[in-house]
Parts: structure tokens; sequence; C-alpha cells
């Protein structure tokens, strides 16, 4: 059984939180979703969006982590985009999802621009950003270094909702890989550095790393929702 620390926080420039985690040590799942869509309508369709992967993974007789991890973000996904299409004021909402299930390997599966990081004496994102800037870094027509300040840098390309179908990223990892994950939203990644998270986390306990990192987005501007899962295997 995994050791875990986690917060979700509104940030200093947003009235509500469109965020939403969620922490299942009885079945060993996590999941940070970022929603988008106007006031409410981000906020209602990360909850939508973790509500039916919880659901999906506690009562689907397929236990395959692939099969089960993508069904989940499927049915997800059909949730979030049949309310948008029931309620217009919330058309087009949508959220990024990415998630952590722990078995005899590490299962992740994403959409979006939140992240999965795996922490040793290294930092490594494992899981890619579905930007319009990643796109552009794979073109080759900017470095990651510009993509950090590049005026489009918040523009996903997928997310959880906002089409009828949604194309799912999975992988899995054997246990050895990594001593520590982090699975976080862009509020934080935003305005922190790679190397600072890794800072952060080898100096502190779980809940102590957890706070000082969203305590440093905060004093950074704080512009976005901050969301942090940090597990130790």
């Amino acid at each position: 059984m995994f050791q875990v620390a986690f917060k979700t926080d509104v940030g200093l420039k947003r009235t509500n939180n469109q965020d939403t985690i969620l922490v299942c040590k009885d079945i060993q799942l996590c999941i940070v979703a970022d929603g988008m869509g106007g006031y409410k309508g981000g906020e209602i369709a990360s909850l939508l969006a973790v509500q039916a992967i919880e659901d999906t993974v506690r009562s689907s007789e397929d236990r395959n982590p692939q099969t089960l991890l993508i069904s989940a973000i499927n049915n997800a996904n059909k949730n979030i985009y049949l309310r948008a299409c029931d309620e217009p004021d919330l058309k087009g909402m949508g959220t990024t999802c990415s998630m952590v299930l722990i078995d005899d390997q590490i299962h992740i599966a994403h959409v979006g621009d939140s992240r999965v990081y795996f922490i040793t004496d290294e930092i490594k994102q494992v899981t890619l950003d579905h930007t319009l800037v990643e796109d552009l870094i794979k073109r080759g027509e900017i470095n990651r270094s510009e993509a950090r300040n590049h005026p489009k840098r918040n523009v996903i390309t997928r997310a959880v909702g906002s089409d009828p179908e949604v194309l799912v990223d999975y992988a899995a990892y054997s246990l050895s890989e990594t001593e520590k994950v982090l699975i976080c939203s862009d509020g934080l990644t935003g305005k922190i550095t790679d190397n600072e998270l890794l800072e952060i986390i080898l100096k502190n306990d779980l809940q102590e790393a957890v706070d000082q990192m969203i305590q440093l987005a905060n004093e950074r501007g704080g512009s976005d929702n901050i969301s942090v899962i940090l597990l130790s295997l």
C-alpha cells in the first residue's frame, strides 16, 4: 500500500476551483482532473470525470488495467459530453485527466496537460502534454524554454468531454522504476520548474512537500487552481 499526501488550492486569481482530485487507497487509484469551460462548466466537468472513473473502476468486471482505465475515461467522456448537450450553458466544457492505478505495476491513463512525474534522485515526466506548444516543439518550431512563456501555452489539443470521443494515452511501468509519483495540474507546473519540484520533494516529507509546492506556486502569482497528489511507493 502506498503512502500519499494531496491538496487542491483555488490559487490567488480564481474565485472557484475547477480542479477535482481523487485518492482512493482501497482500490489504489489517484486522479487529478483540471476542468475548463466557463465559470461552472469546468468545475462540473472535472467532478463528473472523477465520479465516472471511480464508478467504472469499482464496478467493472474487466480487470485488465489498460482496457479498464481507457473504458473509465471513455465513460467519463460520454457523461460530460451528454451533460453539455443537455445544458447549453455548459456547451464545450471538458477536463484534463491524469490517473494512476497501482497493482503489481504502475498504470497511467492520461488526457490533456495535467502531468504525472516519476521521482527518484531525478525527476522524469512520464506523460506527454496534449497542448499546442507540445505540437510546436515536436515540429521543431520552438524549444522547451520558449514553450514556458509562449502566449498559447495553455491551449490544449485533447480533453475529456469536449468531443463525442476521446483518445486516451496509456502506459504501464514496473514498481521498481520510481520511488515516488507526482500527479499535478498545470497550475503547479506553470509556475515551478521540474528541478524545483524535485528539490522540494527530496528535502521534505510527503505532506510538507505538497504544501511547499502549492505555497510556491501561489507566491509566484497563483494564477490558476493548483492540485497535487504525491505518492510514495
